[in-house]
């Protein structure tokens, strides 16, 4: 069993999609984990028991961080980035990622293709 986290403040839209997706491309063999606000997780240090983190730039606004602010803080804390998709509505997101010297994180656009998304998937699980 794979553990993915995902940040996303729009569970209701999104769980679906990485529902199919477990059952159409990835045989059910995919455990996710939802968190609405950067603090919901406990600590990002906690990032190092997935397999997989998903973070969407926009967060509740209860979220004491925003996704870039994530990739920041885990810089911080030495945390690899090889394992982390982004996730978007913004188009302006690879320049940022550029700026933080992170180009090499994966975007996968909303609304999302989830041929796209099970792609980026595959590609962080699979290097």
């Amino acid at each position: 069993m794979k553990k993915i986290a995902i940040f996303e403040n729009d569970l209701f839209a999104i769980k679906k999609t990485f529902e199919a997706i477990n059952i159409l491309y990835f045989n059910k063999e995919l455990e996710f984990d939802f968190f609405e606000t950067s603090q919901r997780i406990g600590g990002l240090s906690n990032l190092n028991n997935y397999d997989v983190v998903i973070i969407d730039i926009e967060l509740a606004r209860t979220s004491e961080m925003d996704g870039f602010q994530i990739l920041e803080k885990i810089k911080e804390l030495n945390i690899s980035t090889a394992n982390i998709i982004l996730l978007t509505g913004h188009n302006n997101v690879g320049e940022k990622l550029k700026d933080m010297n992170l180009e090499h994180i994966p975007i996968v656009r909303k609304t999302i293709d989830i041929k796209v998304l099970r792609d980026r998937i595959k590609q962080v699980l699979n290097p």
